[in-house]
Order: structure tokens, then sequence, then C-alpha cells
């Protein structure tokens, strides 16, 4: 099977309604972000803490709540493009933009990741000899991940 042997096919957009009250996911319109050479898709984990007990001998592990990390990507900077100067002007707002946000995977079924959040990280991260100019894209992720298989 050559599912999930490239990225290609994957995308990251972003919702076209801004604030602290958001439409529902599917409701929101979205822009796809161009020009993206690297994707991280945001994933929850859980906070475990171990511990002993004098009457036991083992490890004890109180499970805690979920969090959701952020997601990152890696963009080849196109100036002529409005979605990347709209991340670009997002990073640099005096007030946090919150957005939706809708990752979508590359396998068969074409999986999506949608989450709220907003731009906490838009800046340069390389230029090379062959005139690529590379910028950091980090998306904090304010509220749950929703997984749409």
């Amino acid at each position: 099977m050559t599912e999930m042997t490239t990225g290609f096919g994957a995308s990251l957009a972003f919702g076209a309604a801004t604030g602290n009250a958001l439409p529902a996911f599917a409701s929101d319109t979205y822009t796809v972000v161009p020009k993206i050479e690297e994707l991280t898709v945001p994933s929850t984990t859980r906070d475990t803490e171990e511990f002993n007990t004098l009457d036991v001998k083992s490890k004890q592990r109180l499970v805690g709540s979920i969090s959701v990390d952020q997601g990152e990507a890696t963009l080849v900077r196109d100036f002529e493009s409005v979605a990347q100067d709209v991340l670009r002007d997002n990073a640099n707002a005096a007030v946090a933009v919150r957005r939706n946000w809708r990752f979508q995977l590359p396998n068969a079924g074409a999986e999506i990741h949608y989450c709220v959040g907003y731009v906490s990280k838009f800046k340069y991260a390389g230029l090379n000899n062959n005139g690529r100019i590379q910028f950091a894209l980090e998306i904090t992720v304010d509220g749950d991940l929703v997984i749409v298989p």
C-alpha cells in the first residue's frame, strides 16, 4: 500500500470568521495556505503523573486532562499570496486573531483535523541561493481538536 508514503495532497486552511464566537467548523469558509513544504498536524496528549505510596510496591498513576499540541508548517514565502499576507498580519496583530483551522491529511479517506487557534509565529526560517525564502508558521490551538475520518 502506498498510502501516506508522501505528503502530496495534504493541506492547511484557515477560516474567514474571526473572534471569540466562531461558527461551526463545517459552516466556515476556508482559504488554503499555498506553498507548504512541511506540515505538523496538532495532536492530543494526556498528562500523567506517577507516584509511590507506602502500601504498594509499584508506581501508581494519576491520569490527567487532555491537551492539544500546536500545529506547525514551513512555507515557501509567496509575496504575491494574499493568504500568506493574512497569516503574517495575524501574527503581528495587537490582539490574537482566533480562527477555525482545517488540516487535511493525504490518506485515502482524506482525514480532516479541525481546531480553533491563532497564529503565534510567522517568521523567517531560512533563505537559500536558489531564491527560496522559508517561513515558519506556528498555530496555537485554543480549544479542542475535532477529527473527521
